[in-house]
């Protein structure tokens, strides 16, 4: 008997949870619709229909144009060129550093690596504590 009634008794606190729990869940709806009429557009949203012929402005210049001369006019210097220049490379420290030790031979080296760490200083990756040279 003592059971019975310990057992009806949670049954009975688990009840009154969930009905709270309901009663603030309806509450909070109520306050969102509330603040939802709030809106001064809130009207046409809800009178909103969906337009399946209407495009964005991303959909309309994502338009494929196949470049039929595209050869032609990069040779007759008619094209811009979307490559990095000899000047463009050579003016960035790192790559001619890179540059001057493969010439050398050394690229693959512990010379290399020191070298380049010491000039290029990075952290240790903070997750995998692997070290980056």
């Amino acid at each position: 008997m003592f059971r019975r009634q310990l057992e009806q008794e949670k049954r009975d606190i688990v009840q009154k949870k969930s009905l709270l729990a309901a009663e603030k869940e309806k509450m909070r709806q109520q306050k969102l619709q509330e603040l939802a009429a709030t809106v001064p557009y809130y009207e046409k949203i809800v009178n909103s229909e969906a337009d399946i012929n209407k495009t964005t402005k991303c959909r309309e210049n994502d338009i494929y144009e196949k470049d039929e001369t595209g050869l032609m006019q990069f040779q007759h210097g008619q094209k811009k060129r979307h490559f990095f220049t000899d000047e463009k490379l050579f003016s960035n420290f790192r790559f001619r550093l890179a540059d001057e030790l493969s010439r050398a031979g050394m690229s693959q080296t512990k010379y290399a690596r020191d070298v380049i760490k010491n000039i290029i200083p990075r952290n240790p990756e903070r997750t995998t504590g692997i070290v980056p040279f």
